[in-house]
């Protein structure tokens, strides 16, 4: 049996097994994925325990990002440079690598086409990795946090060629006009569902990296404004399936994952 998880505060609404579950059906392998939910003052504690009841590895979700990057042995570059860890590797002598998959599965609910301006909203793990995708695609980017300074720090670190620190007070007028609004705050934050969506640029659309629930107010206030919206389901299978092949050297197409995930979020 490979036994994995997910770490993260809360976890209510986590798809995570689902999509492990059916990668494991895929690949015919005997998965069990938990989730342990895990306050922020026992994460080194949690994953300590974790690595000695032997799991192959765990995924981490917010707020424990960063703080997981500063208690594994060895960080990949991507991880490095993010400053952030989403999918933790036990390795057979009893060290853990860090590894972030999370830019792999912006990149993908982006699709291809290149981007004038996007507008990032957020300043937390899933904010780094959107803002690395988005360079790839966009010719400005600006960058909205509920502290400037956390945008500044950002931006000046992961983009300063491409990404502009905006005040959120200025998400408005950093909407009008731009192709893309991506919602990187947590779900309970509905800054982005109370913007003015309807000033998006003609094929402005509006990208949310939330799901189920939490993803509700943004997709609802797009729908209402005229735009198109996507959840954060394709990211969470894109980075999914990514850890996967890190923790079983399976390879799962997103696609096929991606089924079981929307049909999941609907019962939800």
């Amino acid at each position: 049996m490979i036994r994995l998880g997910l770490i993260g505060w809360p976890l209510a609404h986590s798809l995570s097994p689902v999509l492990h579950q059916r990668a494991g059906e895929i690949s015919a392998l005997p998965v069990d994925y938990q989730l342990y939910p895990t306050p922020p003052d026992r994460v080194n504690e949690r994953l300590a325990d974790l690595r000695d009841a032997g799991l192959r590895g765990v995924n981490v979700t917010i707020p424990h990002k960063a703080a997981a990057a500063a208690w594994v042995d060895r960080l990949t570059p991507q991880a490095a440079r993010l400053g952030a860890v989403n999918t933790v590797v036990f390795e057979p002598d009893g060290t853990a690598t860090g590894h972030n998959t999370d830019v792999a599965g912006v990149r993908e609910s982006l699709g291809p086409e290149p981007l004038g301006r996007a507008v990032l909203v957020g300043a937390g793990g899933a904010a780094r990795a959107a803002l690395v995708a988005l360079a790839e695609r966009c010719d400005q980017i600006h960058v909205l946090a509920r502290r400037l300074q956390q945008a500044e720090t950002l931006v000046a670190s992961l983009a300063p060629e491409r990404a502009i620190a905006t005040p959120l007070s200025a998400l408005a007028e950093s909407v009008a006009g731009s192709d893309l609004v991506v919602d990187a705050l947590p779900p309970q934050a509905e800054h982005v569902a109370r913007a003015p969506l309807h000033r998006l640029s003609p094929q402005g659309r509006v990208l949310t990296l939330n799901y189920g629930p939490g993803a509700a107010a943004t997709l609802q206030a797009a729908g209402r404004a005229g735009r198109p919206a996507m959840d954060g389901l394709i990211m969470l299978a894109a980075q999914g399936v990514a850890a996967f092949e890190l923790w079983t050297g399976r390879r799962v197409a997103t696609g096929d994952v991606l089924a079981s995930l929307q049909a999941a979020s609907r019962r939800d």
